[in-house]
């Protein structure tokens, strides 16, 4: 396991020694965003948990890196079968490195590729690092609408797996900027129209799915691992009141919830269902 994340980040930073020599936007981009998810109880338990999010990216060229802290607020926790009566924990951090690039093959396809590596813990980062590398191909069906498809690796701690990538797009926009835009597959789902040029409704669904290394203290599980997954559908309303500065916010609606937790050799013990909660996010991006 370990052998095939030290793979995929070598294989990021070749990635990115070998876009960095042919990189042509040169543009800082940051996004800022905060987004919280309202109390909600574990499944026929009393125990409630409330969350909240800050996170801090930063685009240069075809590099990103990003943090994201997600704070946790317990109540009940004596009812919570995996909390031993003490709070699971308090805040989990995430730290995102990564490089995308593509280019054209054809008059009708282009190609892509990108990889990522992370951290996710508790509090140390021994063990908790992860990456995912994708390869695919965009042709271009007509003036609207084009396909991607390749296939992409995804390991940490606990697991590996490849994954197929197939979507469709939508690009309807004129000249004016106004119009729909959509996308529909493996790497998420959205709907946007836009009936100025700086303004934009945009319903989405998306899958979170990130697994955080336990502190070696945890009351939890020592040295072990938790893994969140959920969908989360949105709907949004993005604003540019200029050109290089733009506001996005709505609610969202998280559901399809749960916790599966590790040891510490990555073997799955229990998972444990939360209920479904509404929650919202706002986020500013600006471009330097």
């Amino acid at each position: 396991m370990r052998t095939s994340i030290a793979l995929l980040i070598a294989l990021s930073l070749t990635l990115t020694l070998a876009a960095e020599t042919r990189a042509q936007k040169q543009d800082l981009r940051v996004r800022i965003t905060g987004s919280g998810v309202a109390r909600s109880d574990f499944d026929q338990t009393d125990g409630r948990v409330q969350e909240t999010r800050a996170a801090l990216e930063a685009r240069y060229s075809l590099l990103k890196i990003g943090y994201e802290g997600r704070f946790f607020d317990w109540n009940e926790t004596e009812s919570i079968a995996f909390s031993r009566g003490e709070t699971p924990w308090q805040t989990l951090h995430r730290l995102t490195a990564g490089i995308t690039y593509g280019g054209r093959l054809t008059r009708d396809w282009n190609w892509f590729a990108g990889a990522t590596g992370h951290s996710s813990f508790e509090e140390q980062l021994d063990d908790s690092y992860g990456g995912a590398f994708r390869l695919g191909g965009t042709y271009q069906a007509s003036d609207n609408v084009s396909i991607d498809v390749g296939a992409g690796l995804f390991a940490n701690a606990v697991e590996i797996k490849g994954l197929p990538l197939l979507s469709v797009n939508y690009d309807g926009l004129d000249q004016s900027g106004t119009g729909w835009t959509a996308r529909l597959g493996t790497g998420g789902t959205f709907l946007s129209y836009r009936p100025m040029r700086n303004l934009g409704i945009v319903g989405q669904l998306d899958l979170e799915n990130d697994t955080y290394r336990m502190a070696d203290d945890s009351d939890v599980r020592p040295e072990g691992y938790v893994k969140i997954r959920h969908f989360v559908g949105s709907l949004f309303l993005e604003i540019e009141p200029t050109d290089n500065l733009s506001f996005t916010g709505g609610p969202q609606y998280h559901f399809g919830r749960e916790y599966t937790f590790y040891n510490q050799d990555g073997d799955e013990q229990n998972t444990f269902d939360v209920d479904p909660a509404f929650g919202g996010l706002i986020e500013a991006k600006y471009k330097f």
